[in-house]
């Protein structure tokens, strides 16, 4: 995940911040929030600035704790809104949360047969999650479902087999290249760049991706194909990319093959109080934080395909960029609800003034 003289791709914005708002509200439903293992996606971006982690994948789960936000955001009567958003898991309990997850999922838990412990993938892990939702964040993480049909990933895979590939070591850094062991598709092949730009096109037009990673640029993606006994070990991506230089912000991974074709192969990324590996479904897209250290566990049957790729975004800082967020899926929840209302309006101004203060043009 590291290449040398990587170009830059510009992103096709294809009207996508107007498109935000519908997808947002469409996601959301009604109160403002999607479940993602008892907590509701707003509190859960909130970690990010406020502490605690969660997990997408096996292993033990430890569940988000939201310190002292209430008393931080009282003070602030524009905040008001969000204060309740933010304020309604906080003392709930471990089972208390489960349970919730359950409750909240319902007849789509038990009608879509998501509820089977053996699948893997966002919320996959743990038999009392639903599937990947339309829109779903754990710590600094984002997941988004479906940025790819079915048909998509299918012609992307059919794609990949007839494409000249090389050693993926070749396009890592110097301190990574030991640690690599994959092959990518050459980007000196025409069919490829045809490929790897329309796969990028789709990432890069996703509303909530532009909502959540306010991308001032794109770098130049990797198609990259794990076979068995390949793996890449813990690195960190290179703060640089390209000519001119792409600061890495933020990284991406699109998920080509069905989790169910291959064994191991997950996104591990690291941090003080664990691993969060990460294993989602074909079309499935996970966008991280690039000073991360993350790894790919090696695959031991099957194949993994997928698509990788950098941000600059307009807002440098983790957590400045996460309670933009979070103001921004409040406020539009808000408005979902009441229209202009004066706490709206409130919320809108606080949000642009924060951008202001923060965005680079």
């Amino acid at each position: 995940m590291q290449p040398g003289g990587a170009g830059e791709f510009e992103a096709v914005g294809r009207g996508v911040v107007e498109q935000g708002a519908d997808r947002a509200a469409q996601a959301f439903g009604g109160d403002g929030g999607i479940a993602v293992g008892g907590v509701r996606a707003l509190g859960v971006v909130a970690q990010a600035v406020l502490g605690g982690i969660g997990r997408i994948g096996g292993g033990v789960e430890h569940q988000p704790v939201l310190r002292g936000h209430r008393t931080r955001f009282a003070a602030l009567a524009p905040f008001a809104a969000l204060t309740a958003v933010l304020g309604r898991h906080r003392h709930r309990g471990d089972g208390q949360a489960r349970d919730q997850a359950g409750s909240e999922a319902g007849p789509e838990l038990e009608a879509g047969g998501h509820g089977d412990p053996e699948k893997k993938g966002c919320g996959y892990y743990r038999p009392h999650r639903p599937k990947c939702k339309p829109f779903s964040t754990v710590t600094s993480l984002l997941c988004l479902a479906d940025v790819l049909d079915p048909a998509a990933c299918a012609a992307a895979r059919a794609q990949f087999a007839g494409l000249p590939a090389r050693d993926g070591r070749a396009t890592a850094g110097w301190a990574a290249r030991g640690a690599k062991q994959n092959q990518q598709l050459d980007p000196a092949h025409a069919g490829v760049r045809e490929l790897r730009d329309r796969l990028a096109a789709e990432v890069a037009a996703h509303p909530m991706l532009r909502q959540f990673a306010r991308p001032a640029r794109l770098g130049e993606p990797l198609l990259s194909r794990y076979g068995v006994g390949d793996a890449y070990g813990p690195h960190v991506d290179d703060a640089l990319m390209g000519e001119p230089p792409l600061r890495t912000d933020l990284a991406w991974t699109l998920f080509l093959s069905e989790p169910d074709s291959y064994d191991g192969g997950e996104l591990v990324i690291e941090s003080l109080e664990g691993e969060t590996p990460v294993k989602l479904p074909a079309g499935a897209l996970v966008v991280y934080d690039c000073g991360a250290l993350h790894r790919v566990a090696p695959v031991t049957r099957g194949e993994r395909l997928a698509c990788v790729g950098w941000i600059q975004s307009r807002v440098r800082d983790s957590r400045q960029r996460a309670l933009l967020f979070t103001l921004d899926q409040a406020r539009r929840a808000l408005h979902a609800r009441e229209g202009d209302s004066a706490e709206f309006l409130q919320l809108s101004q606080v949000h642009s003034q924060l951008l202001r203060m923060w965005a680079e043009a």
